[in-house]
């Protein structure tokens, strides 16, 4: 079976609706909103992910991890979960026995989408984010995270003091190569370790491949010949890059 896809955001839920069409089939999307439940703005946290899917086209249902039957999430298209306090969500999901269930999900192939502390508690290890958020875990809470992406999503890249607290954290992490720092207008698209993408604006990027290299070589070819033919000899700024050898070494 195919990795579950994954919808990583910091904030936005930039091209929920088409996500959901490309993997999630007909039922209804359940948004654990369970971050913010003990937060003053909670319910207005959930509500944005309510919202999403609700303007996806899609039917959602709220589902309170700790007072509703987890077994509601059996019968989701997808999953969401919003944002808040990142070790309030993953103790819930613990305590509840949610966190077996996702597991479980994703194994199956199911769509999982998460906000901010809802992201973070997909990753590996939260503990980074003792470094980063600005709420304290609980003692004893064992911050393992859900492992269903080897990436840490760092919420609020940008923000006053964030980046610098990403900056902190990632000195401190023994590989800071699974800290992913997200702005509030990105998303993360992940299939697996290897396939992933950003969203932002609209616009959507990969990483480069070597199969890449000799059209990024071109293109910087021919933007640097452009740039600079008022200073290179005629013969030079008007040549074609057909005949040469180019190499992405240095690009």
């Amino acid at each position: 079976m195919a990795p579950a896809p994954l919808f990583l955001t910091s904030l936005v839920f930039d091209g929920l609706a088409a996500w959901l069409d490309q993997h999630a089939g007909p039922g209804p999307v359940a948004v654990i909103g369970n971050a913010g439940r003990t937060l003053d703005d909670g319910e207005a946290i959930a509500a944005m992910g309510v919202q999403a899917v609700t303007d996806a086209g899609r039917v959602a249902e709220t589902v309170d991890v700790l007072h509703r039957s987890v077994q509601r999430l059996d019968r989701a298209a997808a999953l969401v979960m919003t944002g808040g306090d990142p070790f309030r969500l993953l103790a819930d999901l613990r305590e509840s026995g949610a966190d077996g269930l996702l597991t479980a999900a994703h194994a199956r192939g199911l769509p999982i989408a998460g906000q901010s502390a809802g992201a973070i508690v997909q990753g590996p290890d939260l503990e980074s984010i003792r470094i980063t958020s600005p709420f304290a875990a609980p003692t004893g809470l064992n911050l393992t995270g859900l492992g269903l992406t080897a990436r840490l999503v760092l919420p609020h890249h940008g923000r006053p003091q964030r980046s610098e607290l990403h900056r902190q954290a990632a000195a401190a992490s023994p590989d800071p190569s699974a800290l992913f720092p997200l702005w509030d207008d990105e998303v993360l698209l992940e299939s697996d370790t290897d396939d992933w993408r950003i969203r932002r604006g609209g616009w959507t990027t990969r990483p480069a491949r070597p199969e890449d290299a000799p059209a990024v070589a071109r293109l910087f070819h021919e933007s640097a010949r452009q740039a600079w033919s008022t200073f290179l000899e005629p013969s030079d700024a008007s040549s074609s890059i057909s005949g040469r050898s180019l190499s992405p070494v240095g690009i």
